[in-house]
């Protein structure tokens, strides 16, 4: 069975790459001098998402402790990323003041607008594609809009129509755009785009295009939500937390408090938090954060290295996270409910012997919790 591609996440590697992103400068010197493969560990750091980053790290000291080769190669990288994000960057500005001239109201997430927020340059931090989110009632508006200059629905997302929180659209030669009509989805609770958009903010890209984008509250506790839907799979999913608290140093805690217990994602923050700890060193625990429960330990065990080589759970992904999803529930009694669903359906494919299923080939599960 293929190894699930979070198997890596805690590669000496990965680890090195966290203590260079967080260094001074004058433990620089000491840490350069573990790496024995510098093209090995930026090619990690690529892949993470943070390559441009790391090269902005090491760039004073480049020629003498990376190599002129590996630098060179790095140096291409760094200008293949600079194009894609001019290109993710035209097509949102197109989209933008498409939207706007119909009067569509967009909150930009994640992304290059994020990118140009909180990191020290926007091709630091590269997106795949552009999120947008909109209200449920302008949807299949923004959708006709966007077919009328070319865009067309994935097959994926025809496929997931209506229930996932948003739909892929495709244009040649453009980037994909998810259009979504709730912030997030999963987790046993669901981030409702009208209470967040009614408190987004105004903002102007460098390009120059007007949007919008969440008030930093909000934003912090989407980009916990979503870097623990995604577990930690990429390590820019938790450095954007470490760069947003430090963009963002005077957040209303009592206030994320109480939207993350009203939204219904408290430990999926919690745990978001717990991770920038123990990748970053970062402690910026919730003092009403139950650093002993059961539930949070277990969470964090299966984004950890016990569990990347765990037998169990290496062959079965799909079980491992339906196991955190069912962790991370609010309601802890749905969770497990859905978690014996998912073990039953599990089952029931393996006597009927079917291989090669959905669940035992991407770990993605049929239906969401």
């Amino acid at each position: 069975m293929p190894r699930d591609r979070s198997a890596a996440r805690f590669s000496r590697n990965r680890v090195l790459l966290q203590s260079l992103l967080v260094s001074d400068l004058q433990d620089l010197p000491l840490l350069c001098s573990r790496i024995e493969d510098w093209r090995r560990l930026f090619r990690e750091a690529f892949e993470q998402g943070l390559g441009a980053l790391l090269a902005s790290k090491v760039a004073a000291h480049a020629l003498s402790i990376v190599g002129g080769s590996v630098w060179n190669h790095v140096q291409q990288q760094i200008a293949l990323d600079r194009l894609w994000l001019k290109h993710l960057n035209t097509g949102l500005a197109e989209i933008l003041l498409l939207l706007r001239s119909r009067d569509v109201k967009a909150v930009t997430l994640k992304g290059p607008v994020l990118a140009e927020r909180i990191y020290p340059e926007p091709h630091q931090r590269l997106s795949g594609d552009l999120d947008l989110l909109v209200a449920p009632a302008d949807l299949y508006r923004a959708i006709g809009l966007l077919e009328s200059i070319g865009y067309h629905l994935s097959e994926s997302a025809e496929m997931a129509w209506p229930d996932h929180h948003h739909v892929v659209l495709k244009r040649v030669n453009s980037p994909p755009l998810e259009l979504h009509h709730q912030a997030s989805s999963g987790l046993g609770a669901n981030l409702e785009s009208l209470e967040l958009m009614e408190r987004a903010v105004a903002y102007v890209t460098l390009s120059g295009a007007d949007t919008l984008v969440f008030a930093p509250e909000d934003e912090f506790i989407y980009l916990a939500v979503h870097a623990a839907r995604h577990h930690y799979d990429r390590l820019s999913l938790v450095y954007d937390l470490v760069l947003f608290l430090r963009h963002y140093p005077f957040l209303d805690w009592r206030l994320i408090e109480s939207r993350s217990e009203e939204w219904g994602v408290t430990y999926a923050l919690w745990l978001s938090m717990k991770m920038l700890d123990l990748q970053f060193g970062i402690d910026c625990q919730d003092p009403r954060c139950p650093r002993r429960s059961l539930r949070l330990r277990m969470a964090a065990w299966l984004v950890s290295p016990g569990a990347d080589r765990s037998w169990f759970f290496s062959r079965y992904t799909g079980l491992r996270w339906t196991t955190l999803r069912a962790l991370l529930h609010q309601r802890w009694f749905l969770g497990l409910l859905s978690w014996f669903n998912y073990l039953w359906e599990l089952i029931l494919r393996r006597l009927k012997g079917i291989q090669g299923s959905r669940v035992q080939r991407d770990g993605r599960r049929p239906f969401s919790l």
